[in-house]
């Protein structure tokens, strides 16, 4: 994962420094997307390397043989009641940690480690809004409740 982050991490920079020809208006265009979608990608990547780093912690956690609540086994296993169940990053980072050196209180919080409430903050801006599914598919329910009509586009 760590050698795609730095390809990627290294393409949006060539990206970003390639001399554009000002008159050329759709190479422009094209190169400014270019460089928005391998910037996407990136922060995606580095999502994707932070979570499986996680997910390593919580895998060795297991294998080690820790005395753990049926909670925290849950937690660690992304389950519940025996059924996939996702954990947020956000949680991840913040218990983790904690169930694997079993400590009390969360290792890192937002409060006190701003680069974890940049990460998070982040997240929420570029990771998250690419998850519109569960929006579309609640919008659509409610406009079929209304026998097709969509009521937030109504007006009196």
């Amino acid at each position: 994962m760590f050698e795609d982050l730095a390809a990627l991490w290294n393409e949006t920079l060539r990206c970003a420094s390639e001399d554009k020809d000002p008159d050329a208006v759709d190479e422009a265009a094209f190169a400014g997307k270019r460089h928005r979608a391998l910037s996407r990608s990136t922060v995606r990547a580095v999502y994707a390397l932070i979570e499986g780093y996680l997910n390593g912690v919580a895998l060795d956690t297991m294998i080690a043989g820790k005395a753990l609540t049926a909670k925290e086994k849950g937690l660690l296993q992304e389950q519940r009641d025996g059924r996939f169940a996702p954990v947020s990053l956000r949680a991840k980072i913040l218990k983790y940690p904690r169930i694997a050196l079993s400590t009390g209180h969360p290792i890192y919080t937002e409060d006190h480690c701003a680069p974890l409430a940049l990460i998070l903050k982040l997240e929420r801006e570029y990771r998250n809004s690419l998850d519109l599914l569960p929006k579309i598919r609640t919008r659509l329910s409610r406009i079929q409740r209304e026998g097709g009509r969509d009521v937030e586009k109504q007006t009196h």
